[in-house]
Protein backbone atom coordinates (compact mmCIF):
# COMPACT_ATOMS: atom_id res chain seq x y z
CA UNK A 1 0.00 0.00 0.00
CA UNK A 2 1.01 3.49 -0.45
CA UNK A 3 2.76 5.65 2.75
CA UNK A 4 -0.52 6.92 4.66
CA UNK A 5 -2.83 4.92 3.22
CA UNK A 6 -4.53 1.96 5.17
CA UNK A 7 -4.02 -1.11 3.55
CA UNK A 8 -7.48 -1.82 4.06
CA UNK A 9 -8.68 0.60 2.07
CA UNK A 10 -6.56 -0.12 -0.29
CA UNK A 11 -7.29 -3.43 -0.92
CA UNK A 12 -10.92 -3.00 -0.68
CA UNK A 13 -10.57 -1.05 -3.69
CA UNK A 14 -8.97 -3.73 -6.17
CA UNK A 15 -10.76 -6.14 -5.17
CA UNK A 16 -14.38 -4.15 -5.70
CA UNK A 17 -12.80 -2.60 -9.01
CA UNK A 18 -11.39 -6.01 -10.09
CA UNK A 19 -14.84 -7.32 -9.80
CA UNK A 20 -14.66 -10.00 -6.94
CA UNK A 21 -17.64 -8.97 -5.36
CA UNK A 22 -18.80 -9.04 -2.10
CA UNK A 23 -17.07 -12.32 -1.32
CA UNK A 24 -13.79 -10.48 -2.14
CA UNK A 25 -14.52 -7.27 -0.30
CA UNK A 26 -16.44 -8.18 2.80
CA UNK A 27 -13.28 -8.90 4.91
CA UNK A 28 -12.39 -5.18 4.55
CA UNK A 29 -15.71 -3.31 5.91
CA UNK A 30 -17.67 -3.62 8.27
CA UNK A 31 -21.40 -6.17 7.67
CA UNK A 32 -23.34 -2.98 7.18
CA UNK A 33 -21.02 -0.41 5.86
CA UNK A 34 -23.07 1.93 3.74
CA UNK A 35 -22.48 3.40 0.29
CA UNK A 36 -23.71 6.47 -1.74
CA UNK A 37 -23.41 8.25 -5.30
CA UNK A 38 -25.07 10.77 -7.16
CA UNK A 39 -24.86 8.90 -10.45
CA UNK A 40 -28.03 7.45 -11.85
CA UNK A 41 -27.14 3.88 -12.48
CA UNK A 42 -26.41 3.57 -8.56
CA UNK A 43 -29.46 5.55 -7.09
CA UNK A 44 -30.78 2.76 -5.26
CA UNK A 45 -27.55 1.28 -4.00
CA UNK A 46 -27.19 2.10 -0.44
CA UNK A 47 -24.92 -0.64 0.84
CA UNK A 48 -21.51 -1.90 0.08
CA UNK A 49 -22.37 -5.00 -0.42
CA UNK A 50 -24.80 -4.36 -2.97
CA UNK A 51 -22.38 -1.92 -5.01
CA UNK A 52 -19.63 -4.83 -4.73
CA UNK A 53 -21.55 -7.03 -6.56
CA UNK A 54 -23.13 -4.66 -9.02
CA UNK A 55 -19.47 -4.09 -9.72
CA UNK A 56 -19.07 -7.58 -10.43
CA UNK A 57 -22.08 -8.00 -13.00
CA UNK A 58 -19.97 -4.89 -14.65
CA UNK A 59 -16.51 -6.53 -14.67
CA UNK A 60 -17.76 -10.14 -14.85
CA UNK A 61 -20.91 -10.01 -17.05
CA UNK A 62 -21.64 -6.56 -19.17
CA UNK A 63 -18.25 -5.85 -19.58
CA UNK A 64 -15.72 -8.94 -19.46
CA UNK A 65 -12.22 -8.21 -19.40
CA UNK A 66 -12.65 -4.82 -18.35
CA UNK A 67 -9.48 -2.81 -16.73
CA UNK A 68 -9.49 0.29 -14.29
CA UNK A 69 -6.40 2.04 -13.61
CA UNK A 70 -4.91 3.49 -10.23
CA UNK A 71 -4.15 7.14 -11.06
CA UNK A 72 -3.53 8.47 -7.72
CA UNK A 73 -4.52 7.82 -3.38
CA UNK A 74 -4.40 9.61 -0.60
CA UNK A 75 -5.30 9.72 3.44
CA UNK A 76 -6.74 12.37 5.57
CA UNK A 77 -6.08 11.46 9.35
CA UNK A 78 -8.02 14.02 10.52
CA UNK A 79 -11.34 12.41 9.05
CA UNK A 80 -9.81 8.57 8.36
CA UNK A 81 -10.94 9.13 5.32
CA UNK A 82 -8.73 7.25 2.11
CA UNK A 83 -9.16 9.06 -1.22
CA UNK A 84 -8.83 6.69 -5.12
CA UNK A 85 -8.69 8.04 -8.09
CA UNK A 86 -9.16 5.78 -10.59
CA UNK A 87 -10.04 5.14 -14.40
CA UNK A 88 -12.03 2.27 -15.40
CA UNK A 89 -12.10 0.68 -18.95
CA UNK A 90 -14.36 -1.28 -21.01
CA UNK A 91 -16.06 -2.64 -24.25
CA UNK A 92 -20.03 -3.69 -23.40
CA UNK A 93 -20.16 -7.10 -24.81
CA UNK A 94 -22.19 -9.14 -22.01
CA UNK A 95 -25.95 -9.31 -21.41
CA UNK A 96 -26.84 -7.81 -18.55
CA UNK A 97 -30.35 -7.97 -17.02
CA UNK A 98 -31.66 -4.11 -16.74
CA UNK A 99 -28.99 -2.61 -19.37
CA UNK A 100 -29.50 -2.13 -22.98
CA UNK A 101 -28.38 -5.20 -25.47
CA UNK A 102 -24.29 -5.17 -25.74
CA UNK A 103 -22.86 -2.51 -28.05
CA UNK A 104 -19.76 -3.92 -28.45
CA UNK A 105 -18.39 -0.09 -28.12
CA UNK A 106 -15.70 0.63 -25.81
CA UNK A 107 -15.75 3.17 -22.87
CA UNK A 108 -13.42 4.98 -20.34
CA UNK A 109 -14.57 6.65 -17.36
CA UNK A 110 -12.75 8.35 -14.27
CA UNK A 111 -14.46 8.15 -11.09
CA UNK A 112 -13.16 9.22 -7.13
CA UNK A 113 -13.86 7.05 -4.47
CA UNK A 114 -13.68 8.78 -0.36
CA UNK A 115 -13.68 5.47 2.06
CA UNK A 116 -14.24 6.36 5.62
CA UNK A 117 -11.65 3.65 7.86
CA UNK A 118 -13.05 3.57 10.92
CA UNK A 119 -11.76 3.21 15.12
CA UNK A 120 -11.58 -0.85 14.46
CA UNK A 121 -9.53 -0.81 10.97
CA UNK A 122 -12.39 -1.64 8.82
CA UNK A 123 -14.16 0.60 5.81
CA UNK A 124 -17.55 1.74 6.48
CA UNK A 125 -18.63 4.17 3.95
CA UNK A 126 -17.99 4.56 0.56
CA UNK A 127 -19.01 7.52 -1.41
CA UNK A 128 -18.31 7.72 -5.38
CA UNK A 129 -18.12 10.54 -7.62
CA UNK A 130 -18.65 10.02 -10.90
CA UNK A 131 -19.97 10.86 -14.11
CA UNK A 132 -22.20 8.25 -15.53
CA UNK A 133 -23.89 9.45 -18.44
CA UNK A 134 -20.74 10.97 -19.87
CA UNK A 135 -19.68 6.98 -19.15
CA UNK A 136 -23.03 5.82 -20.63
CA UNK A 137 -22.75 8.26 -23.38
CA UNK A 138 -19.69 6.20 -24.67
CA UNK A 139 -21.09 3.10 -24.73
Amino acid sequence: PSIGVPAVAEHLFHACESGQGWQGVMQYCTHDAVFSAQAEPLKDITTLRAYAEWMKSIAVVAMPGCSYELNAQSFDPYTSTATFFGTFRGTHTGHLQGFPQPTHKSMETQYVYNMHVNAHGQVDSITKVWHSAWAAAQV
